[in-house]
This record gives structure tokens, sequence and C-alpha cells, in this order.
């Protein structure tokens, strides 16, 4: 009779320690899967921080060998407020002005306006020739 209770006890436990496991062994369990995905993402997390400061580092690097350029140093210019101080950006502000209709004069009415656009077709002609023939030199 005890022997029996003995088979009937272990049969037990290995019920238990089987409803434990997942049915199939090769698979991880609840536990398991939720330890990994923490692990990786630590592991992403300090490999992230680790590119962040080797690019920052290799930045630092390249502004002291190449110092700033005259881009960078307009932008830093601009967001810090100040306005440039080259002598080409008054030459400039006139060309923006110029080529955004700023200021410009109304044209004045044409007395024959297809005598006017032959004569632009005819200067347009012109200009894409010689630029044509600059370019094939």
């Amino acid at each position: 009779q005890e022997a029996a209770q003995q088979k009937i006890a272990a049969a037990a436990a290995a019920s238990a320690a089987r409803s434990q496991q997942p049915s199939d062994p090769s698979k991880p369990t609840e536990e398991q899967r939720q330890a990994r995905a923490e692990h990786l993402k630590r592991q992403r997390e300090m490999l992230m921080e680790k590119k962040k400061r080797e690019r920052e580092a290799e930045l630092n690097a390249y502004k002291e060998v190449a110092g700033s350029t005259a881009a960078v140093r307009a932008a830093e210019r601009a967001s810090a407020g100040q306005q440039p101080q080259s002598p080409q950006s008054e030459a400039g502000k006139r060309l923006a002005a110029e080529l955004s209709g700023a200021g410009a004069e109304a044209p004045a009415p044409m007395e024959n306006p297809e005598a006017a656009a032959l004569e632009m077709r005819r200067a347009l002609s012109r200009q894409l020739k010689q630029s044509l023939t600059q370019s094939l030199q």
C-alpha cells in the first residue's frame, strides 16, 4: 500500500512539473521571454548611448581639425539674431529684391504685344545660341 502511495505521489509530482513546463520544451517560458526582452532592451540602450558618444567625439575632433566654415559662422550669427557683416550681403539683398520684384516699377503697356513677343523670342534665341557655343568651347 505504501508503494502505491509513493507511485501516486511521484505521478502527481511529475504531472505538476509537466504543467509548469511549456508543452514544447524548445519554447521558453513567459518569465524567460520577459527576462530576455529586458536584457535586449538594456543592451540596445547601452549600444545606442555608446554610438552617440562616438559620434559626438568624432564631431568634436572634426571641428578641432577643420574649424568652422563661413556657412557655419553665418548660420550661427543668424541663429543668434545678428546680421551678416559682409559687403556682399547688401548686393545679395538688392539682387533678392530685384528677383522677387520688390520695388520694381509696373511695366508700361505695350503698343504692339506681338512685336514685343517676337523680339523677346529673338533675344532668347541669341542667348541660347551664345550659351551653347560657349559650353562647346
